[in-house]
């Protein structure tokens, strides 16, 4: 019985429609039926009868019970979802073994704990910068001390808070300890349930034979984690403890942080070349500069006292955050000594610094080469396990099969998009290449990538007069609507109003734009403005800019239909700001309390952002746009990397600097930096007092620029320049490497895009896309990577439904697609098995 499309696989609806195996004869593959199965619609003849399906080859004259055969089947089907949903993320797993305990162990964790566990993980860290610091909650209370002002220690003694902080101590301490632990013992139960999984402790940490760190440092970051939570121990103790497994936990599950952090790890040994030779020529130099600036003035004293200062001073010039402020005092008194500091800068941030960044390239570029290719030949492996479990001794992939694998994806597997009844027969056809109704080994090997198609029905993206009004629709008139609407014209129009209305915002905020409030400006603003009337002329203009916004966006809905007017991102910018825009006006201009119009152009002014859509006219900013997005994948990962980064060190700053940054009068610590250039400066906010404040510190640090006031001042209260290689470790971790490994990935995908838009083939050239709709239809075109497909008959297979679908392929760049469509809908008959 066939599903309906758009209506949910469910585990009651295939049972319902399953036939009853038990009753069918045994039968060899010789005589095995060709019509289409479950997934497809059955023939004419048929359509009161479900359609015969081929039982496995493993069933083939066994004597086992019916039961038996039962749990066997389920077991392979399970195994093998498993499997493929390994294969489909690009991991090395293992499937339960074939015993009741290890089946419910997966199917309680995938029911009731694999949607949970990720926010239980990022709960945890958030709860770190919601809970009171251990430096004030150990001496009486972080709520007093955050909350404390008065006459500061300052020669102004102006009144202000006397421990700058975030002050979000919106969790105590004990209930802190509370939510951690409850947190922890489900991760706990999480951790139990898949060794359970696995059979063993062992066989989870050994995938086929293998190793598995990761495995390992999650299972040992659980444990402790839960083992500090649940063990009295003292606050003092628990805290830092817990701050630094919490992020472990996270970080060790994250496979994004974990790839770039043994990618990072592998490619240490070739820095460490680079790293000495600039860490030699710095104490060489920093040797050099002290015996010849010994006694020569404020250049000695300041800067070039002893050899540790000596070699402080050049490692701030390498950062290049006072690069001036160093050389100054020795070229005021001799031109002739910018020598020695210009051929410092030349030989280390010229040189050393590049080629440690085109090490990290090179090195992130095969890594992730090398990557690719480990995880396609992982993804292989799986894939041609599962097919092996779900074939049996057939050398074939039955229909039914491959149906209930998508049922147990659907209900298992929550990082998989959800599989509707009509995608997964489309997804069958595509996987049939030969149209026999059967997939052969060969053609199962394509599993992962028919997963990454998303389908859409075309007739989503008909417009309401198209649906239900197709004589209007058809008529002549209409069509010189569309074709109106569609034009260039008529984008060139509102370009010109949008340009216009950004002209109209300029005269009304020109007064303020040239700093003098429309005190003494001929465009001061009108008194009526706020008065909540429709009386002043640049009132009329914004109300007609909002009607003319209006009018195009209903045009458009109306032409285009909703669906395909909010594909655009740019449709949807504008959508918002019109209805923004539309709310503003009745606020307004309804009799209410507030009626101040300048309401309106704030909203209409964001429109203006629209103005910049003609920079992609230029084709170089069309590269810069795509290489942009097409990075954010990549930078995804190395971001959160920098994220735990980040995280870590303010963990540090806070258990190490946490309440040295304070301006209390009555503590002596805040007397030090009385007169400083941080106190100047007003860096009070710069501090480790609590996590936020110590985040801030940190992406500070990563700009570099002024980051030695922060770095001076951390010294002056700690009372010890050993503090200083806090910022030298975090300028070589954040800095140094994860920096150029952000670098790293814009350029490779900058040079992805680049090399595509060089090579860029149409799809129309190999006979596969199209335009939506009819002959009436307007012509619009799919994105680049997409095609339309006739869902009635797929590779030679008939699937049982009509019209048009659109199929996207995610994860993928423009030739990767262009090359696995044609593959999929070439009509070839795959080589045989034995030939491969």
């Amino acid at each position: 019985i066939p599903h309906q499309p758009n209506q949910p696989i469910d585990s009651a609806s295939r049972t319902a429609s399953a036939p009853d195996r038990s009753m069918e004869p045994d039968i060899s593959y010789d005589d095995a039926p060709s019509e289409t199965s479950s997934l497809l619609e059955p023939s004419p003849d048929t359509e009161s009868q479900p359609s015969e399906i081929k039982p496995s080859g493993r069933f083939i004259n066994s004597p086992n019970s019916e039961s038996a055969r039962a749990a066997t089947a389920t077991y392979r089907i399970t195994a093998a979802s498993q499997l493929l949903a390994y294969a489909i993320e690009g991991k090395m797993g293992t499937v339960p073994p074939d015993s009741p305990f290890p089946l419910a162990c997966h199917r309680v964790r995938s029911v009731l704990f694999s949607r949970l566990v990720p926010l239980c993980r990022w709960l945890l860290v958030l709860l770190s910068f919601f809970e009171p610091p251990p430096w004030c909650e150990a001496n009486g209370g972080c709520v007093e001390r955050f909350s404390a002002s008065g006459p500061t220690a300052s020669a102004g003694g102006e009144i202000d808070k006397f421990y700058p902080s975030w002050n979000v101590v919106w969790v105590s301490a004990h209930k802190s300890g509370q939510i951690e632990a409850v947190l922890a013992l489900f991760l706990l139960a999480d951790l139990a349930l898949r060794v359970g999984r696995d059979g063993s402790f062992r066989q989870y940490l050994f995938v086929f034979g293998n190793w598995q760190q990761q495995r390992f440092l999650q299972a040992c970051s659980v444990i402790a984690l839960a083992l500090c939570a649940i063990f009295p121990l003292s606050f003092f103790w628990r805290v830092p403890a817990a701050l630094l497994l919490r992020a472990a936990v996270t970080a060790t599950h994250s496979d994004g942080a974990a790839r770039e952090v043994a990618a990072m790890i592998r490619f240490l040994p070739r820095m460490a070349s680079f790293l000495g030779l600039m860490l030699t020529f710095l104490v060489f130099w920093a040797w050099l500069g002290t015996v010849a600036f010994y006694n020569s003035g404020k250049e000695g004293l300041l800067h070039f006292s002893r050899l540790v200062e000596s070699a402080w001073s050049l490692w701030t010039m390498i950062t290049t955050a006072n690069y001036p402020d160093v050389m100054l005092p020795a070229y005021d008194a001799s031109r002739l000594t910018c020598a020695y500091f210009i051929f410092f800068m030349i030989i280390t941030y010229y040189f050393l610094l590049n080629a440690i960044l085109a090490t990290i390239y090179n090195a992130y570029t095969e890594e992730t080469e090398d990557r690719e290719k480990e995880t396609e030949e992982r993804s292989e492996k799986n894939v041609l396990k599962a097919f092996d479990l779900l074939s049996g001794d057939a050398p074939y992939v039955g229909s039914d099969d491959l149906e209930a694998v998508f049922v147990m994806l659907n209900e298992e597997s929550p990082e998989i998009p959800y599989i509707f009844p009509h995608e997964a027969k489309l997804m069958f056809a595509l996987l049939d290449r030969d149209g026999n109704n059967r997939i052969s080994r060969i053609e199962f090997l394509c599993f992962c990538d028919v997963m990454r198609v998303g389908f859409e029905s075309s007739d989503k993206y008909k417009s309401y007069v198209e649906c239900y009004y197709p004589n209007i629709y058809a008529s002549s008139g209409y069509q010189c609507l569309c074709n109106a609407v569609n034009s260039t014209a008529f984008e060139r129009i509102i370009d010109a109003v949008i340009v216009a209305n950004a002209a109209v915002v300029y005269f009304q905020t020109k007064a303020l734009l040239f700093g003098d409030g429309g005190r003494n400006s001929s465009v001061a603003e009108s008194p009526h403005l706020d008065d909540g009337v429709l009386d002043t002329v640049w009132e009329f203009l914004e109300t007609a800019f909002t009607v003319v916004y209006v009018v195009e966006m209903a045009l458009k809905v109306l032409v285009l239909g909703k669906m395909r007017f909010f594909l655009s991102t740019q449709n949807t910018f504008d959508a918002i700001v019109v209805v923004a825009a539309v709310l503003a006006t009745l606020v307004v201009y309804y009799p209410n309390r507030y009626g101040d119009s300048r309401l309106i152009r704030y909203i209409v002014l964001t429109r203006v952002i629209r103005v910049s859509r003609l920079l992609f006219r230029f084709r170089d900013f069309g590269i810069l746009w795509d290489s942009f997005i097409s990075c954010l994948p990549k930078v995804r990962r190395v971001a959160l990397l920098l994220f735990f980064v980040f995280y870590y060190f303010s963990v540090f700053g806070m258990l190490l600097f946490g309440g040295l940054i304070t301006r209390d009068p009555a503590n002596p610590i805040s007397l030090r930096l009385v007169g400083s250039a941080f106190e100047q400066n007003l860096y009070w906010a710069n501090n480790f007092n609590d996590m936020m404040s110590g985040m801030v510190v940190m992406f500070e640090l990563l700009v570099i620029n002024n980051w030695p006031t922060t770095s001076d001042a951390i010294t002056s209260v700690s009372g010890t320049k050993w503090s200083r290689w806090y910022f030298v470790v975090f300028f070589f971790i954040g800095n140094t490497i994860v920096g150029n490994l952000v670098t790293s990935s814009v350029i490779e995908s900058f040079g992805e895009i680049y090399k595509s838009e060089k090579r860029k083939t149409m799809f129309s050239e190999t006979n596969i896309g199209g335009d939506f709709g009819g002959d009436a239809a307007p012509s619009t075109s799919f994105s680049e990577g997409d095609i339309l497909l006739d869902a009635a008959l797929v590779t030679g297979t008939k699937t049982g439904l009509s019209g048009q679908y659109r199929a996207t392929m995610h994860g993928k760049s423009i030739e990767s697609k262009r090359e696995i469509f044609i593959k999929m809908l070439g009509n070839k008959k795959p080589e045989s098995d034995e030939a491969n």
